[in-house]
């Protein structure tokens, strides 16, 4: 008998790239004031997007054009001999620490790594005081001029977010327990044969079953 086939389908590129959460309000910015730059979600509410490379003086001979940080090496399969950032990566960073410093009235509340398709909470402590976020970063591409200073070098960034501390405005019917249904009049119930049938078994099975395991 041939062995099943090995479950290796959580470790293979996803075919589709990242997409916004269901709820989550998306927010496309491209990176004009230089890096780090500020991104306000909501009046309480600010991420602001950070390289902490320590490096300062490389940036200026580096090409304004060349890639820092990229999500399609984490999207997309990997090819070095075509990947820029794997191949020759900027001013020797072998792996940028790119993140976003999530902001609430103007204090450090959370540190998000630039991770394509992650949703993360915050504050990760759980704290629900004064408000709470969810944001998941979806895609960005950061382009060394950038790290010197305002202006259009193609750096963009993508990512999806919401509050998670308030009500919902919409509420829908709650589902009846099974048996709840058996007991109802037929009149005010509406079944298939079918879904009927399979309720009626699980009680009957049910009812033997207990008094069995009581004895």
């Amino acid at each position: 008998m041939p062995a099943p086939p090995i479950p290796v389908d959580r470790y293979l590129t996803p075919a589709d790239p990242p997409a916004a959460p269901d709820g989550f309000a998306t927010l496309a910015q491209k990176i004009m004031t230089g890096i780090p730059q500020p991104i306000t979600l909501d009046a309480n509410f600010t991420a602001v997007l950070a390289v902490p490379t320590g490096l300062g003086g490389e940036w200026q001979q580096a090409d304004p054009s060349a890639v820092v940080s990229v999500s399609t090496v984490q999207t997309d399969p990997c090819d070095p001999a075509a990947n820029p950032v794997v191949s020759a990566p900027v001013c020797n960073v072998e792996r940028s620490t790119a993140r976003l410093l999530i902001q609430r009235d103007g204090t450090n509340v959370a540190s998000i790594p630039l991770t394509a398709g992650s949703t993360f909470t915050v504050p990760a402590d759980g704290g629900t005081a004064a408000g709470r976020l969810e944001v998941s970063v979806l895609s960005w591409d950061l382009r060394a001029g950038s790290m010197i200073g305002p202006g259009d070098y193609g750096s963009t960034l993508t990512l999806a977010w919401r509050r998670n501390d308030t009500g919902v405005q919409t509420f829908g019917p709650v589902p009846l327990n099974p048996f709840l249904r058996l007991r109802l009049p037929p009149s005010i119930t509406m079944r298939s044969v079918v879904s009927l049938n399979l309720a009626q078994a699980i009680y009957d099975r049910l009812r033997i079953t207990i008094p069995r395991v009581l004895r």
